[in-house]
């Protein structure tokens, strides 16, 4: 089984797609190796697979569940060195501001006394918040 999940796991999805075959004769090492490869092809092109931004864990049916060490790290790293990198991920854009909620319209026309208590005087609601 091979997946992937989260922020542009596409390429990731793509590039495990693409390699499933070789997985079930795959060593240790090499399925360690394709899991970083699909990794790498999900960062923005600025930006190096490390020791410090990825973790890999090991599980199977003989085998409990192991998080490899920082230490581990470089040595699985070091097997990617002259690998051609697939197209990188594109940067993230950031999401379009939302139109504005009924309370904030209802806020600039609504020209209460001083002092009233309206929609600007009440704390926003969970819905209201940006998540």
């Amino acid at each position: 089984m091979a997946q992937s999940i989260g922020a542009r796991s596409q390429s990731a999805k793509t590039y495990l797609e693409k390699h499933l075959a070789e997985f079930a004769t795959a060593s240790v090492d090499d399925l360690i190796k394709h899991g970083l490869l699909a990794l790498r092809d999900t960062l923005q092109a600025d930006v190096e697979l490390t020791a410090k931004n990825c973790s890999v864990a090991v599980v199977g049916p003989d085998r409990p569940f192991r998080l490899l060490t920082e230490e581990e790290l470089p040595t699985y790293l070091a097997m990617l060195e002259g690998t051609r990198r697939n197209a990188p991920a594109p940067a993230a854009t950031p999401a379009p501001a939302a139109a504005p909620a009924a309370a904030d319209e209802a806020m600039q026309t609504d020209q209460g006394a001083a002092g009233a208590v309206g929609p600007a005087d009440e704390p926003p609601q969970r819905s209201d918040m940006e998540l």
